[in-house]
Order: C-alpha cells, then structure tokens, then sequence
C-alpha cells in the first residue's frame, strides 16, 4: 500500500497484455503461500514478452526459486523462450529442468562480477554460492551469455536472429 501509487492493477495468471507489437503473458504470480514464508524470492512472477512481428521471446524469471520451478514445470510447453532473464541473478535460483524447458538462445546474468563467479573474495569459485553450476548448465544447453558487469546490452530481434549490441 503507497498513496503515491495512483493506478494500481494486479496482474493474474495467463492474463495476457498486448501493447503495440509486444504481447506479454503473465506466467507466474506471487503465491501468498510462499510470500509469507521466509524465502519470498520464491514467490517471483514470472512474465514472458514476445515480439509478435518477428515471433521471438525472453523470459523474466525473477527472483524463482525451487518451490517456483515445481510450478512452472506443471506446464513447460510455454516456456520455450529464445532470452532468459536469469533466475535470482543466475545463482541458486529455478532447476536446470526449467531451463531447458526455456532452452534459451541468450542467457542474461544481471549479477555483478564476483557473483557470477562465485568470488568470495578468494578467487574464482571460492564462495558457497551456486553461480558456476548454473553457468555449466548453460554452457551445456549451448546458449550465449551476457552479463551485466560487462556494461549495458542492446538485444535486437529480427526474423532470422537476435543481434547482441553493445
């Protein structure tokens, strides 16, 4: 509740939003079961944009986690996106089943430096975290990278392909 917030709508599942040539569907909305518990980035929505005039997708997944990955593995069909917004910064976020339900083209990491390899202040891989797992699954389902820390991107999709401008 924001007395600022003059139009408020809540979004809800399998609603769609057409704006110009961008359709936006939303996938997943927070269940209030795991917004009230202690881990409330596994309450994420998740929301899909396409480009209908060139019929190319990315995928936002938040911050989804486990509990989130059962849910969107209940209907995987609608997944497949060809961009993925990384799950809870590409670390320790949804299963690598859910990522190869998106199988992705593109994956962005919107995690600084040290996260995305797991620096601990040690060097490369020295943390706890889960950053280098997740990247082996990217590395396996073949799909390019980009990262945050490297600056800002431009993704352009066309018929025939997404150009990466930076």
């Amino acid at each position: 509740e924001n007395k600022k917030i003059k139009n408020r709508l809540e979004a809800k599942k399998g609603q769609i939003i057409n704006i110009d040539n961008l359709k936006c569907e939303i996938i997943r909305i927070a269940n209030p079961q795991i917004t009230d518990s202690d881990n409330g980035n596994d309450s994420s929505m998740v929301f899909k944009i396409i480009a209908t005039d060139v019929n190319k997708s990315m995928i936002f997944l938040g911050d989804a986690f486990i509990r989130a990955s059962e849910e969107l593995l209940e209907n995987p069909n609608i997944l497949k996106s060809d961009v993925v917004q990384m799950a809870h910064h590409g670390q320790n976020g949804v299963t690598k089943e859910v990522y190869e339900a998106i199988k992705p083209e593109i994956c962005c990491f919107n995690s600084p430096k040290w996260l995305y390899n797991n620096d601990n202040g040690n060097g490369y891989n020295s943390g706890i975290l889960k950053s280098i797992e997740v990247r082996s699954w990217i590395e396996e389902l073949g799909a390019k990278s980009i990262q945050a820390f490297n600056g800002d991107y431009t993704l352009e999709f066309k018929d025939d392909e997404i150009n990466i401008i930076n």
